[in-house]
């Protein structure tokens, strides 16, 4: 049985939701602009916010094994593997606590916000 899992961590979720973005499936012009660069069609890639710019730095490389398996697809014996390589880490200037309590004040209604100066002093 093959599982595949791609993972990324977002520890503010919808909090940052809007500057984050998401990921998804390919279309056909993304596919023709990524293939060349090694993607796979069945890679998620960045479809909006930090996620789509800064594509190409966060997309690691899957990994991969091959296995001998019973008739009950219980392994037996690993003929090769690959590990998983990471995309690389990526650090925003977001003062999150301050986008937190925005987004806790503001969750249940429509607008926007701009902290220009926010105080030092808790939020």
């Amino acid at each position: 049985m093959i599982r595949k899992r791609e993972v990324r961590y977002y520890p503010y979720r919808q909090a940052t939701a809007h500057l984050i973005g998401y990921i998804g499936s390919m279309n056909e012009e993304q596919w023709k602009l990524y293939e060349p660069k090694g993607y796979r069609s069945t890679d998620l890639v960045g479809k909006a916010g930090v996620e789509q710019v800064y594509e190409e730095h966060l997309h690691g490389t899957p990994g991969a094994r091959i296995i001998i398996a019973d008739e009950q697809g219980q392994e037996k014996e690993v003929l090769t593997k690959r590990l998983a390589q990471d995309g690389q880490k990526l650090t925003l200037t977001i003062d999150a606590d301050l986008q937190f309590a925005i987004y806790e004040e503001m969750k249940n209604d429509a607008g926007t916000a701009a902290a220009i100066h926010p105080s030092l002093e808790k939020y």
